[in-house]
């Protein structure tokens, strides 16, 4: 797990306005995970009581079907 640093957030734009004070009452709630390439982050069934804020490296979202391949060819790749 990475220390938890209010400056790692600080270049984040939804963050980046934040005084230094509010930015770490916000640090000071969350939790900082890292994933290994492929590893499901979440899945459209989970409940909205997270919000995910990607540091670095590549997520790719995709809907699955119920055998748990691809759907379609609308598929989102973020880069950071």
């Amino acid at each position: 797990m990475i220390k938890k640093e209010s400056s790692l957030f600080k270049n984040v734009q939804l963050f980046s306005s934040l005084s230094d004070q509010e930015l770490q009452q916000i640090t000071d709630t969350i939790r900082i995970r890292s994933f290994k390439k492929h590893e499901t982050i979440l899945h459209e069934e989970d409940t909205n009581e997270y919000m995910y804020t990607i540091l670095s490296g590549k997520v790719k979202a995709v809907q699955t079907n119920e055998d748990g391949k691809e759907r379609g060819q609308n598929q989102n790749l973020l880069h950071v």
